[in-house]
């Protein structure tokens, strides 16, 4: 089983940290794709929540880890393929729920029809 593949399954099994372990390996040595930079984003964005990282015992540290990843994740996926709907959902979405931003694009998003 590769990195990717060790990654889905433990993003499957709900092992977070695992699976963010086994991304960023296989960022380091595969060729990711959008999905995978979606993906990683994602287990990134679960995290921050308090909730999660109260069960999982992640200090504060490792949560503003977390933040600073998850946009460096979408900018460096914007360079590699342009810009996307999913990356711009994600940050709203980000905003949104972590920053108090307003979020309120999601029907001009849909319209995108690039994902």
């Amino acid at each position: 089983m590769n990195k990717k593949e060790m990654a889905l399954q433990y993003d499957k099994d709900e092992n977070y940290l695992n699976a963010i372990e086994a991304y960023e390996e296989y960022f380091l040595e595969g060729d990711p794709d959008i999905e995978d930079y979606i993906n990683l984003c994602v287990l990134y964005f679960e995290i921050i929540d308090f909730g999660i990282a109260a069960y999982l015992k992640i200090h504060f540290e490792k949560m503003a880890f977390a933040e600073r990843r998850f946009f460096e994740l979408l900018n460096i996926a914007r360079m590699k393929f342009g810009e996307k709907t999913e990356f711009d959902f994600w940050e709203g979405y980000y905003k949104w729920r972590y920053g108090g931003e307003e979020f309120d694009q999601c029907r001009e998003l849909a319209k995108n029809n690039d994902s």
